[in-house]
C-alpha cells in the first residue's frame, strides 16, 4: 500500500513539473501583434507587415491553401516585412525565444482588389474598324497599346479602333469607378526661378496619378519635373539624407504647358515628391538645390481625405533621397511663384490582357498623282485604282480637294500636303496615302539684254 502512494505522489509530481515546465516554455515567447499598413491592394502592389510587442525571433508564414509555408528573402524574418501579393492570401508570424517554444500570432488576410478581365477578340478584311469586348469584375474597362505604362486610349466594355494591320491592344478592369479629380498644389511665397524646390505628401490611400500639368502662369521653357517615393513607414527627421528611394517618372527639358499624360500608382502610406524647376537646373542636376524648409505648409485634399504638403529644397544630389525634404513643384517664371496640379484616378487596376485585332489581306487599292510635286497656286490630278471594283473611296483632308469621293479627284493645296484614301466595299476595306510636295509660285521675273541689236554670229 504504502508503494502504491509513493507512487502516485510520484507521478502527480512528475505531471506538475512536465505542466510547470510547458507553461514556462509557452510563456517566455511572445508573437505580439501582427498588423498590415494595408489589408486591401490592387492586384500586384506592395504592402508591409508588422509586427510588435514580440519577444522572440520572427518567421513570417503564409498559408498556400492546405499548410502554412515560411516566407523567404529579405525582411521575411524582420518586424517590418514588405510582400507582393498576386492573390488574396492569409499571414502570421511565428516568433521563438530562446529555450522555448514557439509562439504563433494573429493571422492578417491581405486582400487583393481586382483580377484581369476577360477579352474577346475580333477580325476583319483589311483597313477599317474592329470592335473589341472586355468583361471584368471591376467598374469600368481601360484600354491601351502596351502591355504596362503608357496611357489609356480608351474607357468602356467595348473599343473600336481602326486598323490597318493585325494589332495587339490589352484591357485592364479598375475598380471603384476610377474617377478623375484635380489636387490643385498651392503657390508659395519661397519658391524662385531657378531653384529646385517641391512638396512631399504621405499617400491617404490607394490611386495613380494620370497627369501632371503646369499652370500657364509658369514658364513653358524647359521645365524639368522628378517623381519619387519612398516607401511606407514614418519619414526621416527633417534634414537628413536617406538612400532607397524610387524614381516613379522623370522628365528634363519639357516645353509642355498642357497636361504630361502618366501613369504612376502610388500606394496608401508612400512618401510621393513631386519636384521640378526650370531653366538652367535640369533634373540631371538636382545638386544645386536650396536649402530644406521644414513643416508642412499647406494642405489639401486627395481621395476625399485632408493631406499635409510638405514644402522643401534639397542641398544633396538624388542618390541621396530625403522624402522629408522634397515635394510638389514646378517653378515659375521670374517673379512669380510655382505649382503643379496632377490628375489622379481612385481603385484598383488590374493587369492587362490582351484583345487581338486580326486584319486579313484585302485588295489594294494605290493612289497615283498627275504631278506630286507643285507650285504655290497648282493643282494636279489624284487617280485611285483598285481591282476591286465594288470599292467605294474618301479622300482626306478635304482642304483643297475638289471633293472627297470618287476615283479622282483634283487637288489644289497651299501647302505640302498627305492626302490619303480609305477604300471600302461594306466587307474589307484598304487605306493608301500619297506626299504632295509644294513650293513656292514661280515668278516670271523680267527679260532684258545688254544690246538689243547685233550683227550676225
Amino acid at each position: 500500500m504504502r508503494s502504491t502512494i509513493t507512487s502516485l505522489v510520484l507521478i502527480i509530481v512528475s505531471c506538475l513539473i512536465l505542466k510547470t515546465g510547458s507553461i514556462n516554455a509557452q510563456t517566455c515567447s511572445d508573437a505580439g501583434t501582427a498588423s498590415a499598413i494595408s489589408d486591401s491592394v490592387c492586384f500586384g502592389d506592395t504592402t508591409s507587415l508588422i509586427l510588435t510587442g514580440y519577444i522572440g525571433a520572427i518567421q513570417w508564414q503564409s498559408f498556400d491553401g492546405s499548410s502554412w509555408i515560411d516566407e523567404t528573402g529579405t525582411g521575411s524574418t524582420s518586424d517590418s516585412y514588405n510582400i507582393t501579393v498576386m492573390t488574396t492570401t492569409d499571414f502570421r508570424s511565428v516568433v521563438t525565444a530562446t529555450g522555448c517554444l514557439p509562439d504563433t500570432s494573429n493571422t492578417i488576410t491581405i486582400n487583393v482588389g481586382i483580377n484581369p478581365p476577360t477579352t474577346t477578340n475580333a477580325t476583319r478584311c483589311g483597313y477599317g474598324q474592329v470592335t473589341l469586348t472586355a468583361t471584368g469584375t471591376g467598374s469600368t474597362i481601360k484600354w491601351y497599346d502596351v502591355v504596362s505604362g503608357g496611357t489609356a486610349l480608351a474607357t468602356g466594355s467595348s473599343y473600336t479602333p481602326n486598323v490597318a494591320a493585325t494589332t495587339t491592344f490589352y484591357a485592364a478592369a479598375v475598380s471603384n469607378g476610377g474617377g478623375a479629380a484635380a489636387a490643385p498644389m498651392t503657390t508659395h511665397s519661397t519658391v524662385y526661378t531657378g531653384y529646385t524646390r517641391g512638396y512631399w505628401f504621405t499617400a491617404p490611400s490607394n490611386f495613380t496619378i494620370t497627369s501632371l500639368y503646369v499652370p500657364t502662369e509658369a514658364s513653358t521653357a524647359n521645365q524639368s519635373i522628378a517623381v519619387l517615393m519612398y516607401p511606407p513607414g514614418p519619414p526621416p527627421p527633417a534634414g537628413t539624407v536617406v538612400m532607397g528611394f524610387t524614381t516613379l517618372y522623370m522628365t528634363q527639358n519639357n516645353t509642355t504647358s498642357g497636361p504630361i499624360s502618366v501613369n504612376i500608382p502610388v500606394q496608401v502610406g508612400q512618401h510621393i515628391a513631386i519636384i521640378g524647376n526650370r531653366g538652367s537646373d535640369p533634373v540631371s542636376n538636382f545638386a544645386a538645390i536650396n536649402s530644406y524648409d521644414s513643416g508642412a505648409a499647406f494642405n489639401t485634399t486627395i481621395d476625399g481625405n485632408t493631406v499635409a504638403l510638405n514644402r522643401a529644397g534639397m542641398q544633396s544630389n538624388l542618390t541621396g533621397f530625403d522624402p522629408a525634404s522634397t515635394g510638389l513643384l514646378i517653378v515659375a517664371a521670374a517673379g512669380q511663384r510655382g505649382r503643379i496640379i496632377f490628375n489622379y484616378e481612385t481603385g484598383c487596376e488590374s493587369g492587362r490582357t490582351p484583345a487581338i485585332a486580326t486584319v486579313n489581306p484585302s485588295d489594294p487599292a494605290t493612289i497615283s498623282a498627275a504631278d506630286s510635286a507643285l507650285c504655290s497656286g497648282q493643282s494636279t490630278t489624284l487617280t485611285v485604282n483598285s481591282i476591286n471594283g465594288n470599292y467605294t473611296y474618301t479622300w482626306s483632308p478635304p482642304a483643297g480637294l475638289s471633293g472627297t469621293t470618287g476615283t479622282v479627284v483634283t487637288a489644289n493645296p497651299t501647302t505640302p500636303t498627305i492626302y490619303t484614301v480609305v477604300a471600302d466595299d461594306g466587307v474589307c476595306g484598304y487605306i493608301d496615302s500619297l506626299f504632295i510636295d509644294v513650293g513656292p509660285a514661280s515668278v516670271a521675273g523680267t527679260a532684258s539684254a545688254s544690246s538689243d541689236t547685233i550683227c550676225a554670229g
